[in-house]
């Protein structure tokens, strides 16, 4: 595999495991204060409010989750996978001099 290959496998790696690393640090977070109101705030936001608040952010949060790896796998579907060659090679024969393919 040429070099630039596992560089970019590299960068998409570190890049992938850190955004799951933060998401999941900060959902830790928010479920272990759940259920306490910052004391900033505690005038103005009620505890089944700052309760409701936690949990959409955390659900929220583990959506980002599946959506990182999603993203990741669409990457490396396109690059690896060989779709952006099969994209080149679908478009080359549409723009070809004389090509009489119709699109789809």
């Amino acid at each position: 595999m040429h070099p630039f290959a596992w560089l970019f496998l590299a960068v998409l790696a570190i890049s992938t495991l850190t955004k799951l690393w933060l998401g999941l640090r900060h959902a830790r977070y928010v479920r272990a204060h759940r259920d306490t109101v910052p004391p900033d705030f505690s005038s103005e936001i009620g505890l089944e409010a700052h309760r409701k608040a936690a949990d959409y952010s955390c659900v929220k949060t583990r959506f980002g989750l599946v959506s990182v790896v999603f993203d990741c796998a669409v990457v490396l579907l396109l690059t690896f996978g060989g779709v952006l060659q099969m994209l080149d090679d679908l478009t080359a024969r549409w723009l070809a001099p004389g090509s009489s393919v119709a699109l789809p």
